[in-house]
């Protein structure tokens, strides 16, 4: 997760993409809401921690790899740019409060000495005509699962690799280490 990190097409103004990254969706004129959990948790590293709930309209990109968010014009926490990598999100939600419009959450790991404090979360609402959160959401966990499953290692490199020391402090007669059986009595080869 980081602030003013993507790289933004001058003519677009959309994010540049990484090497092997597909752009999967789009929505613009939305919200991005950041709220700390403890508005009193020590800062981040920068020296300018995001300590109060910020608000900026702007649009968002899912891909393949990670999702941006680039505000309409600088915030006032001075961010440009919002990219939160697969990797860091731990969980996202659909909510439909009784009292407020419906949002998208996303609970993500914070980078250590980030500018974000511990326990921030983003909300993103829709705050235009076009395609709903609904549809983004279902499409971020369908992005997310099909990431897990591409970042998990495959079968056959789990067979061909054989961590160190396995079956060191076995007796020969276990594993595929010891002597070969002799051949059952009556057998001939």
């Amino acid at each position: 997760m980081s602030l003013n990190s993507v790289v933004l097409d001058p003519g677009s103004g959309e994010p540049v993409l990484l090497p092997d990254e597909t752009m999967v969706e789009s929505l613009e004129g939305v919200e991005l809401t950041f709220i700390p959990e403890d508005p009193t948790a020590p800062g981040g590293a920068s020296g300018n921690p995001v300590l109060k709930k910020t608000i900026a309209a702007g649009g968002i990109w899912l891909s393949t790899q990670r999702i941006v968010f680039v505000p309409s014009s600088e915030t006032d926490a001075g961010y440009k740019s919002f990219s939160l990598p697969m990797s860091a999100i731990v969980s996202t939600s659909y909510e439909q409060p009784n009292t407020d419009s419906n949002h998208f959450v996303l609970d993500f790991k914070h980078a250590p000495g980030g500018t974000l404090t511990p326990g921030t979360r983003a909300e993103l609402r829709l705050k235009g005509p076009g395609r709903g959160l609904l549809e983004f959401n279902d499409a971020v966990e369908k992005t997310r699962e099909r990431w897990r499953y591409m970042s998990m290692p495959k079968e056959d490199e789990l067979l061909d690799e054989e961590p160190e020391g396995l079956g060191a402090d076995l007796p020969p007669s276990y594993g595929n280490r010891g002597p070969t059986p002799s051949a059952p009595p009556g057998y001939e080869a």
